[in-house]
């Protein structure tokens, strides 16, 4: 789960919730030569349901309070 992505400014309350683009560019880079798949929770809830399959490796990738940078950064990777 990713908060805000970007540089957290000097002083900002909480800057652990804040991963720069190039990181998380760097770290789906990561998952992605690891062999993970990005899915949707609706590609989860139908193979729990028995409707579907799943990659050998699925991972979701969920963003909080839908910051334009998550959007954008996601977009670029």
């Amino acid at each position: 789960m990713y908060h805000v992505i970007a540089t957290a400014k000097p002083g900002t309350p909480l800057p652990a919730l804040w991963v720069p683009a190039a990181d998380f560019a760097a770290q789906m880079q990561a998952l992605g030569d690891a062999g993970y798949q990005a899915v949707t929770l609706s590609n989860v809830l139908d193979a729990w349901a028995g409707r579907a399959e799943l990659p050998r490796r699925p991972i979701v990738i969920s963003f909080d309070d839908g910051y334009l940078s998550q959007g954008q950064a996601a977009a670029d990777t």
